[in-house]
């Protein structure tokens, strides 16, 4: 009977996951804000930048990972994390383990997990493999780690890691083997206190990008969608 009815719950939670994501995608297929019509000043153009030492190109999963794992292990203070999908196998598994180990250092871990993704994720949920935030086997509720997986907290499907205000890491990749091993893809690295505190108050608060710098950061939000009028 128990059986059944954790299945019922399942069930409706999966459900009521699809009608929330139809709705999201027929009224805002990706949660963006307006695109406004300047977003690099004419001044970044007239400066180029000398040295770009504090960026690092990680090209595909298996360099991005080792970067980001040798993030956290090096973590002191804090780590700020956020996904959109992050599944329960091998790579998933190996994330849950390194900041288990940075939390029972005393490092202050917060998740934030675009409920929306889950979408993807239904399929190993139905094999009883759920998301690592979802289960106290993984996070949920493990000390020192805060998990936000609320439904409307976030849509914008962003991927990024902070560590310790001064180490961000940012791009396409989620937390699952395929973004490991099988897909070509790749993330960002900023190794610079100010350029990550700028990023972090871009991202998470909708502050503008600091000027003058040598980069500039875009992102597509509910505030605004800047990407592709920088690119242009």
């Amino acid at each position: 009977m128990k059986h059944q009815k954790k299945i019922i719950l399942l069930l409706s939670g999966i459900f009521a996951m699809l009608m929330v994501g139809a709705f999201f995608f027929i009224f805002n297929p990706l949660g963006l804000g307006p695109e406004p019509n300047l977003v690099l000043s004419q001044d970044f153009f007239k400066a180029p930048a000398e040295d770009l030492n504090e960026l690092e190109l990680l090209v595909d999963g298996d360099l991005a990972f080792r970067h980001i794992f040798a993030a956290i292990d090096s973590a002191r203070k804090s780590i700020y994390i956020q996904t959109y999908i992050w599944k329960d196998d091998q790579i998933g598994r190996q994330m849950v383990i390194k900041l288990k180990e940075a939390a029972d250092r005393g490092v202050a871990v917060s998740i934030r997990k675009d409920a929306l993704g889950t979408v993807f994720e239904i399929g190993d949920m139905l094999k009883g493999k759920p998301s690592p935030v979802f289960t106290g086997a993984g996070l949920k509720g493990y000390k020192n780690i805060n998990i936000n997986n609320e439904i409307f907290s976030d849509t914008d499907h962003s991927k990024y890691f902070i560590v310790d205000n001064q180490l961000t890491v940012f791009g396409g990749m989620n937390i699952a083997d395929e973004y490991h091993k099988q897909w070509h893809d790749f993330m960002v690295s900023i190794r610079s206190r100010l350029w990550s505190k700028a990023f972090e108050q871009k991202a998470i608060h909708g502050a503008a990008w600091p000027e003058p710098s040598p980069f500039v950061v875009t992102v597509n939000d509910r505030r605004a969608t800047e990407i592709r009028t920088a690119l242009i």
